[in-house]
């Protein structure tokens, strides 16, 4: 007799698959869905013990998707073929050399022209696409994928600038054709991949071949791939009396590196001498660049105030999350209160009498004022209600249902226009 092993209780997965979903929390559900499923293939769970838990425990969206067969079925066949790519060591390999000969040849090529850019615009726009790139060749290696989900609000920190001057830098970069959106999406963070490189910048690609290859292998003895990650280096973009080195000198410095003249990446030629002496007295003590940088930021406490800065970030972000999270456990709150109210008091349709209507609106009046509905809850409440009131079953014209919705959830009646 054949004994079989037990069904591992659904539970004893959540450690590897509760946090893709906590991170994908925003996310449209079949993207969370699909990436709880790269996740869970890549670890050797069975697809129909993933589509269980997303149906038992990923939550409503996840479960919604999850339940229609066809729709799941389509989201494992996508998620096998990107992790039997990532798995790969070759496959993470030709991402990570793919993604340096854009960046190689990007940073060391000359601003189209069609940009229109300040040369400030094109220098933070080359620092901005060296931190993202850095970004890109870390995903390539942990889990093979050529995109990453960024806000101008974490570039702003790793840039040490503001908000405004981080997007401005992205959206230099995109109008230069380095970056472009995966898939513009709600919320703060993007998700950015680097541009595929256009024929007219295969010479530069070519001629430097070696800094490609060295930077794929993370060659970090390479003296130009240092300056490559020294972008978001503290020492470059903090420091106490305005001692930060800059991106203009951090611009210099990789140009010297690569064997290029600054000039070609829009650097003039009056201000390179100046930014090349302050690079090289930022980076002189030390055996590297990067010891030269860190004992230049011991000075001029850059690590604390990025610290100081990374802290800040941190405690907006979940600040935002914490305002976010309310707002949905608001609305779930009111579409529970509206369900069970309208359980009790079925919505009219607009083809019976009059007075059946106007009895309908006088008790939904009623109740709401006897249960109390809190008056943060009085908005989101009638703009469900009248959703509701709009459909076909009922027949209501949206004028209607916004006039009806806001008398029963007591708000004042909108002033129209003059």
């Amino acid at each position: 007799m054949n004994a079989t092993s037990p069904a591992r209780p659904l539970s004893d997965y959540d450690s590897l698959l509760g946090p893709v979903t906590a991170t994908h929390r925003h996310s449209p559900p079949r993207i969370a869905v699909r990436a709880i499923a790269e996740r869970g293939l890549g670890a050797g769970i069975p697809t129909s013990v993933l589509r269980a838990w997303c149906i038992s425990r990923g939550g409503p969206g996840i479960s919604f998707v999850a339940k229609n067969r066809s729709d799941f079925g389509q989201i494992i066949k996508t998620a096998s073929k990107r992790v039997a790519r990532s798995s790969s060591l070759n496959g993470r390999a030709q991402i990570r050399l793919t993604a340096s000969r854009r960046l190689v040849t990007y940073l060391l090529s000359p601003m189209p022209q069609t940009a229109g850019l300040s040369t400030e615009r094109s220098v933070r726009a080359r620092q901005a696409l060296a931190i993202l790139g850095a970004e890109f060749l870390s995903r390539a290696v942990e889990d093979g994928f050529d995109s990453i989900l960024m806000s101008a609000n974490w570039l702003a920190v790793e840039m040490g600038c503001s908000r405004s001057t981080a997007s401005s830098a992205l959206r230099a970069a995109e109008s230069a054709g380095w970056i472009r959106k995966k898939k513009t999406r709600a919320g703060s963070s993007q998700a950015w991949r680097l541009s595929v490189l256009p024929n007219s910048l295969d010479a530069i690609a070519w001629a430097h071949s070696d800094l490609i290859n060295s930077l794929a292998e993370g060659d970090v003895d390479n003296a130009f791939v240092e300056a490559f990650y020294l972008a978001a280096h503290p020492a470059v973009s903090y420091g106490e009396q305005g001692a930060r080195v800059g991106h203009y000198a951090w611009l210099v410095g990789l140009c010297d590196e690569a064997g290029i003249d600054p000039v070609e990446v829009g650097m003039t030629k009056r201000t390179t001498p100046r930014y090349r002496c302050e690079w090289l007295a930022a980076v002189s003590e030390g055996g590297t660049l990067t010891e030269g940088l860190d004992a230049h930021g011991a000075t001029t406490n850059a690590d604390a105030l990025r610290d100081v800065a990374r802290d800040a970030y941190q405690s907006a972000k979940e600040q935002r999350l914490a305002d976010l999270a309310a707002v949905r456990a608001l609305r779930t709150t009111v579409r529970e209160s509206l369900a069970a109210l309208l359980a009790a008091h079925p919505v009219p349709k607009v083809q019976t009498s009059a007075a059946q209507r106007k009895a309908w609106v006088e008790v939904m009046a009623r109740t709401v004022v006897e249960t109390g509905l809190p008056d943060e809850m009085r908005r989101d409440f009638a703009a469900a209600l009248a959703s509701k009131m709009v459909v076909t079953k009922y027949g209501y014209s949206p004028a209607v249902a916004e006039k009806v919705s806001r008398h029963i959830a007591g708000l004042p009646r909108l002033q129209a226009a003059a």
